[in-house]
Parts: structure tokens; C-alpha cells; sequence
């Protein structure tokens, strides 16, 4: 029998969160709170995933509030960690140039423009699963680099962008293409 716990926190940050809200099964992820935050004259989507009947805790807030505030710096591993990726996986970024004319030449210059846009906070955390997703596309909003009817079905490039996984610790676990 599952045991009842509190399903309504008041955050300092995140504000009320009530987790009996959620139209999800037991084992799903939903999202519990969504905002656009502007971010270097951009915004960037958060969505903060949380799986039903999960007991709700102030001081893993307080951890992805802090994870928040420090975003720059995150945000600058993160850009580290994937131009690392794609130097040591060179193979991969030139068939990504291949399939988009508009992608410069040089990883450096790549990752410098890639915007990032969407940031999942997941909770509860898995052993072994990321806390934090930043990801990165190299498109603006509002642009298409390629024809979609030119991808295949097994293109590790079917998607358009690059994932970062973070631990709330600060310790990055993958960087994968989305």
C-alpha cells in the first residue's frame, strides 16, 4: 500500500508546488512547474519533471534553485564539455556539417553560437541519471538549417541539438545529441 505524504510545498523560488496535480501514472515523469526565463537576451524554457507520488523535498529545490542562479557557470561547463565531445569525436560533427551548408567549420566557432535553449530539472534523481539536461541548438528559433525529409530513420542527427547532462553536484555525465 503506498504510503501518503505531503503533496504541497511553498518554495521560496519555484513558489507552490502541489504534486497532486498531476495527471501522470505512477513511474511517469510530468512536469510540476514551467517557465521561460530570459537568459542573455534570449529565453530559455525550464521544465521541471517530477514523477507522481514522489515525496517533495525543500532542500532538492534549494539545490536546483542554486543550479538556477549559477547558470552562467553551468552553462559555460557545459559548452567545455561538448566542444571536448565533438573534438574527440570529429567524425560526427563534419557529418553534421555535411547535412547543414550553414554550420561553420570549426568546432570552436560551432559550439560559441549554439543557443541554449531548454534546461529539464528531473526529480526524484536516479542513481546514474542526470538531475539537470541543459540543451543546445545551433538553429535561432525561427530558422531551419535542413530538410527533414533528407534525414534517415537511424540519423543520430534526426533531432536538432546537444544535450548536457548534469548532476546537481556540478559533475557532467554525457553530452548526446537530441
Amino acid at each position: 500500500t503506498s504510503q501518503i505524504m505531503a503533496t504541497k510545498l511553498t518554495h521560496p523560488y519555484f513558489g507552490v508546488l502541489d504534486t497532486s496535480t498531476l495527471e501522470c501514472k505512477e513511474d511517469e515523469y510530468h512536469p510540476l512547474w514551467e517557465q521561460e526565463l530570459p537568459y542573455k537576451g534570449n529565453i530559455v524554457l525550464v521544465d521541471f519533471w517530477f514523477e507522481k507520488d514522489q515525496p517533495i523535498s525543500k532542500s532538492r529545490l534549494d539545490a536546483f534553485e542554486a543550479f538556477l542562479k549559477n547558470l552562467s557557470q553551468k552553462e559555460a561547463q557545459a559548452r567545455e564539455a561538448i566542444r571536448q565531445y565533438l573534438k574527440e569525436n570529429p567524425d560526427e560533427f563534419d557529418y553534421f556539417k555535411e547535412k547543414n551548408d550553414e554550420v561553420p567549420d570549426d568546432i570552436d566557432t560551432f559550439v560559441d553560437e549554439l543557443e541554449m535553449d531548454m534546461l529539464d530539472l528531473w526529480y526524484p534523481q536516479d542513481p546514474g541519471e542526470p538531475d539537470v539536461n541543459l540543451y543546445f541548438s545551433p538553429l535561432n528559433q525561427n530558422d531551419e538549417l535542413w530538410d527533414d525529409d533528407d534525414l534517415e530513420e537511424d540519423d543520430i542527427f534526426d533531432e536538432e541539438g546537444l544535450s548536457v547532462s548534469f548532476t546537481l553536484s556540478g559533475k557532467i555525465l554525457s553530452v548526446e545529441w537530441e
